[in-house]
């Protein structure tokens, strides 16, 4: 958990950081499933007594911090979601059927070796895309260049990606 000092003068604005991702702890022996997250997201806002909140999710923050506000309306003055997504929880067949896929065999040897989730499912993910001109790319390079963090190039500090793919050192592989 962070706080931000730029807002902070008038409201409260707490930055959390999900366990496995980003900076935070990355325990082993845990699942790092979307209902993991969700329960331990609630602790965390029940444990504040955290009410009329304003949600600001991004990425992966946005189904697992949605998924509480949907349980929880009486709570949440207003969302805001930069960058994510949202699953229907209702269908968990499309979800497991869609983590079978890749995370099967066929699935993690084309990542390996083609980059075969970035270039083709991500691709897919995006509308628009002509709407991204040259012009737009550098203007975010711009901005972003001085926050990026370098990290080990080709590995994903996510836990749930070396389940996909294998674990560091594993020989199984872990560029993409």
């Amino acid at each position: 958990m962070r706080r931000s000092n730029n807002i902070s003068s008038q409201y409260r604005c707490i930055a959390l950081d999900h366990l496995g991702f980003s900076l935070s702890d990355k325990p082993s022996g845990v699942s790092y499933l979307p209902q993991f997250h969700t329960a331990n997201f609630a602790r965390f806002v029940n444990g504040l007594d955290l009410n009329d909140v304003t949600l600001i999710v991004h990425d992966w923050g946005g189904p697992i911090a949605l998924s509480w506000a949907v349980e929880h309306p009486d709570r949440v003055r207003r969302t805001i979601a930069l960058n994510s997504w949202f699953f229907d929880i209702s269908d968990r067949l499309m979800m497991r059927r869609f983590s079978a896929i890749v995370g099967s065999k066929v699935a993690r040897w084309l990542t390996r070796h083609f980059n075969f989730f970035t270039r083709v499912v991500f691709k897919g993910s995006f509308g628009d895309r002509s709407l991204l001109t040259r012009a737009v790319h550098a203007q975010f390079s711009r901005l972003l260049r001085p926050r990026l963090r370098v990290s080990r190039p080709g590995y994903s500090h996510e836990p749930s990606s070396a389940k996909m793919i294998g674990p560091r050192g594993s020989g199984r592989g872990n560029r993409y």
